[in-house]
């Protein structure tokens, strides 16, 4: 029975392992990929629209500039495709993406509690 029980345990290691490393690895690319993006897109957008009400001119430097940093963000953000941002309400959210799961897959996958997908 210990034999089993060790035996297991060593099987088991590299999955635990690879769990951790697949958690590390999704908390950086939500801090340093997406969430600066986001971030990017909703500053610009502000100053889009402050900017529009002063003056919407197409011939407008101070218009077309912010508009190109709004296009850019975009752009930047732009393959980020789950959750709200896939739907036509952006503020609708989809059935797959719950308390359980914050990850937005079609097809119902997830990952699990360890990171695992």
């Amino acid at each position: 029975m210990r034999r089993f029980l060790l035996v297991s345990l060593l099987a088991l290691a590299p999955s635990t392992a690879h769990a951790q490393d697949a958690k590390a690895t999704i908390e950086q690319v939500v801090s340093e990929h997406i969430l600066p993006r986001f971030q990017s897109l909703a500053d610009t957008s502000v100053r889009l629209a402050v900017t529009a009400q002063d003056n919407c001119s197409p011939t407008s430097e101070a218009h077309r500039t912010v508009y190109t940093d709004a296009f850019d963000a975009w752009v930047s953000a732009s393959h980020l495709r789950f959750g709200s941002t896939e739907v036509d309400d952006a503020y609708a959210g989809t059935p797959n993406v719950n308390e359980g799961n914050l990850f937005n897959s079609p097809d119902g996958m997830m990952f699990d509690s360890t990171g695992l997908f």
